[in-house]
């Protein structure tokens, strides 16, 4: 059943955490959902972040929260317990291609090369910058058994990887262009 969507809206993205679920709507609405003991999906609530839609959903199970980001960077937080409450967090880079989230951290690519680090009150850490190009892929890793000892990768639509230590928001590496734009990064073990 899409009653929960008019005819002029998309899902974009979707999070689930137990018995609820936040749909990204193209609109910039993000929908919850919640599954009743009976199986019967309730529409909880609506909240509009902005116009431009809502891409990105962002579960956090340890905190019992949902983040929704949309393409402009409006941000906001969802706590699920001990009863429902929708903060507002910030307005990040705009043009958001990409989000990752590892930990405490949340890190997002962007149409204008920069790559974003967010700490666990979702506040900006660090804008790193040196790619020319907008961000097509990004992914995070651990460095090490700490939880703040993570490292990102991203690359770039010219090919351009870079490896980024969140801890600085300091570029590690560059690594050469290769042919054409990388949809994907992984490093290796």
């Amino acid at each position: 059943d899409n009653s929960f969507i008019t005819d002029d809206e998309t899902i974009w993205s979707v999070g689930i955490h137990q018995n609820i679920i936040i749909l990204g709507i193209s609109s910039g609405k993000a929908k919850i959902l919640e599954i009743s003991n009976n199986e019967e999906v309730l529409l909880s609530s609506t909240y509009l972040l902005d116009e431009s839609g809502v891409s990105f959903i962002i579960t956090r199970d340890e905190e019992n929260a949902f983040i929704a980001m949309s393409i402009e960077g409006s941000m906001r937080k969802f706590t699920l317990m001990p009863e429902f409450n929708a903060h507002e967090v910030q307005h990040g880079t705009p043009g958001v291609t990409v989000v990752r989230a590892m930990g405490e951290r949340i890190v997002s690519g962007s149409l204008n090369g920069t790559v974003t680090v967010l700490n666990e009150d979702c506040k900006t850490d660090h804008v790193c910058k040196g790619h020319k190009m907008p961000i097509t892929a990004l992914n995070l890793f651990k460095n090490g058994k700490g939880s703040s000892d993570i490292t990102a990768m991203s690359a770039d639509q010219s090919g351009e990887v870079r490896i980024w230590t969140l801890l600085s928001g300091r570029c590690q590496f560059v690594l050469g262009n290769y042919a054409g734009m990388i949809s994907n990064v992984w490093p290796l073990k």
